[in-house]
């Protein structure tokens, strides 16, 4: 019976580096992300029926992070709120973007550019993230 599994496993393992050549570095790493994350989940299932739950929560946890449950936050907000759950005034907002008090608007927007590559959902980030940046961009550049 292990010797069946194992070859399952290479199979799969020999799938999904064909499909990993065929795109680009960031869907290859979203593609990585991915597969990690529903193997995790799958090894903490066959661990918590197994009765192994010091293994099996953690590795859930580390699995649901990678496919992007990234917490309560992102998945419920109040009234369907899209924006930040926290307040955000002109100091946090420069903290935020990792800037000085009284950059210019270039250096905003230069610095929110590179955050929202990181940490966009889109990207794998965090919904939460992206509109505290958002929100700290918004608060510079209008206030």
């Amino acid at each position: 019976m292990l010797g069946l599994g194992a070859a399952i496993v290479g199979i799969l393992v020999l799938w999904a580096l064909r499909q990993a050549g065929k795109m680009s570095p960031q869907q290859s790493r979203r593609f990585a992300r991915q597969i990690g994350g529903y193997g995790l989940c799958g090894g903490a299932a066959l661990m918590a029926f197994r009765g192994n739950f010091l293994i099996a929560v953690p590795a859930f946890t580390l699995g649901a992070g990678l496919l992007g449950f990234n917490g309560v936050v992102d998945q419920f907000k109040p009234n369907g709120a899209s924006g930040p759950t926290m307040p955000v005034d002109r100091q946090q907002a420069y903290t935020i973007l990792g800037l000085k008090s009284g950059a210019s608007a270039d250096e905003i927007n230069a610095a929110y550019k590179r955050l929202q590559r990181a940490t966009h959902p889109d990207a794998g980030g965090s919904n939460f993230l992206a509109a505290q940046i958002n929100a700290a961009r918004d608060i510079l550049l209008k206030g």
